[in-house]
Parts: structure tokens; sequence; C-alpha cells
């Protein structure tokens, strides 16, 4: 496939311009029926970056357009920039577990501000990779 995808487990993301790419879909199609593996048409998604548009085809049926995809913990929207994901892992952050589970801490008033801010960067990663994962 050369540099133009990435891989992981199941899932592949193809890149490419429009008319590179129903060529790549369909060289993958062609050659994972060899091995009698299908490209279920309905669970495969394609991000359009820029204000151009394309229908991409496989096997005749055309494949969903979105804006925004979960990939490996992250959210990749067809803007390329990291604020959506941010967001999103503060909003969960914030109503996760270890967060929730503090609150007699953060409304301590016998504990400095200083250590609560310090509690706080130090489990934030944690938080936001808890509850984005189910952990």
């Amino acid at each position: 496939m050369g540099t133009n995808g990435l891989r992981y487990r199941d899932d592949i993301i193809l890149i490419a311009t429009s008319v590179e790419l129903q060529e790549l879909v369909n060289s993958l199609n062609t050659a994972s029926k060899k091995y009698d593996l299908l490209i279920n048409a309905g669970k495969t998604k394609l991000m359009i970056a820029g204000k151009n548009s394309c229908d991409i085809l496989i096997d005749n049926q055309k494949i969903e357009v979105i804006g925004t995809f979960p990939y490996l913990g992250s959210l990749i929207t067809t803007e390329a920039d990291c604020v959506t994901d941010i967001r999103a892992r503060l909003n969960k952050g914030e109503t996760g577990y270890i967060v929730s589970s503090l609150r007699k801490i953060w409304k301590c008033h016998d504990i400095a501000i200083d250590t609560k801010v310090r509690l706080l960067q130090a489990l934030w990663p944690v938080a936001t990779y808890s509850c984005e994962n189910g952990l």
C-alpha cells in the first residue's frame, strides 16, 4: 500500500486525491477478495478534507461521507485541527469517575489550592484516557 495508507488491526486509512482514492479502494477490494475478505461498505466511511466532494464506491455501493471520526483514541476532523478532540477529551474528563470521585477533596477547605491543582494536573490525563476507553 506504500506511503498512502495507515493501518491498525482491521482499520485502514487511505490517503489520496479523489481520483487516486477510487483506484486504491478498488485495488484493496480486489486484494481482499483473493483472501475471502470482504470490505463492509456499510461500515466504511469517507472523509473529505477541503471543499471538494467525490463519490467512492465499493461493489457499486456509495460510501457514507462523514465530518468527524474517532481513530486510535483521537477525533479526526475534516479541518485537521485538534480543537474538537481536546474539547471532547475535556468533556469526558469532567464527567469521569476519577474526577467525580474526588469531589470531597475539591470541596475541602483544609487542603491548599496548590495541592488541588497539582492533583488535578496529575490525574487529568488518566481521567480523560479512562473515560474514553471505558476503564
